[in-house]
């Protein structure tokens, strides 16, 4: 029995689910001399692809990253910051979507990376959802995987104030990343619907309202969106489509994520606007405390202090960072230049198109476009398909895909910084798809 597990684990598959969580959950952890967990992982992760004899992947999409990559590195070199983090992402995002390919062409194992994200959801949801409303066991689970939220960390944010301080009013979960929070649970959230393909069965329902209810406590505006409009997409291409029985079910799905963000909304936008007191919306645990009462009093700071009645529907100032960003690349058309951006007007571009051309400038910006549309073609001819029923790993691959793509028009994580789990996804639906499509472009 011990032989067989210890064999499990250093399995191919075993390392595959080792190398994502600790790229996504462990990546910010800092070992001796600087390193990470992300760094050991990519490594041993490496090594293993190497021993499976498949070629390194260079289709066209892969071919074009590289380029992109390596304009980066230039731009990077030019305006004098060179991000040595940042490349570890971009090494690690290769190596996710090598190992993905493998996965998918020689283990015939699709829903390991499907089925590891929504168990990481459904904790990570319930994490949130404890530090939400101050109990106690929310601290506790974040202690014992090792990944806490530091008192430095809090600092800073209300050292730096404005819109950075807000981020005290959302919640982390297991991540030490209040806002990569919202995006991996709305990632969770669409692929946990896979359960529903096949047999509905109310019960597999579970983990969607739970991640569901997570990613409404982190506050992240975006997700809450996304995830709830492409839920209710799954449903229709899962459920409707198959059987007019589930029209009834349809419904009443949507009317339930109706009433939920609905009351939400209206509860929430009616509080304390005051900018002050945001550290006590962030609460911290003491052994000691014995107080029962305190649990219903977290309630109460949530729906009064929190980004919801800070913020509304307020784009955070989007339109300027917008207009500041196109301005820049009037500058500096060629060679762009994140630092220089940063050192200039103190913003990020928070939209896909204007990372890609300030992260690359012109040519990792073009570079970016040709992926976008490279991969739009096969996802579309997915998404508008009765694919969900026979092949629903490469649905619900695609459609957190395209979530995470939605959710990169308005923020910063995305193919152009290296995010690894959405390289692993995209590597992931098109194997899947290839399955489907042999003699489709070789992207």
């Amino acid at each position: 029995m011990l032989k067989h597990l210890i064999s499990t684990c250093f399995s191919f598959k075993g390392l595959y689910v080792a190398f994502f969580i600790a790229v996504v959950l462990y990546g910010q952890v800092r070992l001796m001399f600087g390193l990470t967990p992300r760094h050991i992982a990519m490594v041993v992760m490496l090594i293993a692809c190497m021993r499976q004899g498949v070629p390194f992947p260079m289709g066209r999409i892969m071919k074009t990253y590289f380029v992109f990559v390596f304009t980066f590195l230039v731009s990077a070199t030019v305006t004098g910051y060179l991000d040595k983090v940042l490349i570890t992402y971009y090494i690690a995002a290769c190596v996710g979507y090598w190992a993905t390919k493998i996965m998918i062409t020689k283990y015939k194992d699709g829903k390991l990376l499907l089925k590891t994200i929504i168990v990481l959801g459904v904790l990570d949801a319930i994490v949130t959802i404890g530090q939400t409303f101050g109990l106690h066991f929310a601290d506790q689970l974040v202690s014992f995987f090792h990944v806490t939220l530091s008192e430095k960390y809090i600092d800073s944010l209300e050292a730096k104030g404005g819109e950075d301080a807000m981020l005290l009013l959302t919640r982390p979960g297991l991540f030490a990343n209040s806002v990569y929070n919202g995006y991996f649970l709305m990632t969770a959230g669409i692929t946990s619907l896979i359960l529903l393909t096949h047999t509905f069965r109310l019960r597999r329902l579970i983990p969607w309202v739970i991640i569901f209810l997570g990613c409404i406590c982190v506050q992240e505006r975006g997700p809450i969106i996304i995830l709830t409009v492409l839920s209710a997409f799954a449903f229709f291409k899962t459920l409707f489509i198959k059987r007019n029985a589930y029209i009834f079910l349809m419904i009443v799905f949507v009317l339930l994520v109706h009433f939920i963000t609905g009351s939400l909304s209206s509860l929430l936008s009616v509080g304390n606007t005051d900018s002050g007191g945001r550290r006590s919306s962030y609460v911290t645990y003491d052994d000691n405390d014995e107080s029962e009462s305190d649990n219903w009093s977290n309630i109460s700071r949530f729906t009064k202090e929190s980004r919801f009645a800070e913020k509304g529907l307020d784009t955070s100032d989007r339109d300027v960072i917008y207009s500041q960003t196109i301005d820049y690349l009037m500058d500096y058309p060629l060679i762009g230049g994140l630092h220089r951006l940063r050192a200039k007007y103190g913003i990020y571009p928070h939209n896909l198109f204007l990372n890609a051309f300030i992260y690359g400038g012109i040519v990792g910006g073009v570079a970016i476009l040709l992926i976008f549309f490279w991969q739009i073609k096969p996802l579309w001819k997915v998404l508008r398909r009765k694919i969900a029923d026979t092949n629903p790993v490469c649905f619900f691959a695609g459609l957190a895909y395209l979530a995470n793509t939605l959710n990169s028009l308005t923020h910063n994580r995305s193919i152009v910084t290296g995010d690894e789990v959405i390289w692993m996804l995209w590597g992931l639906f098109y194997f899947e798809y290839l399955k489907y499509h042999p003699r489709g472009t070789r992207l």
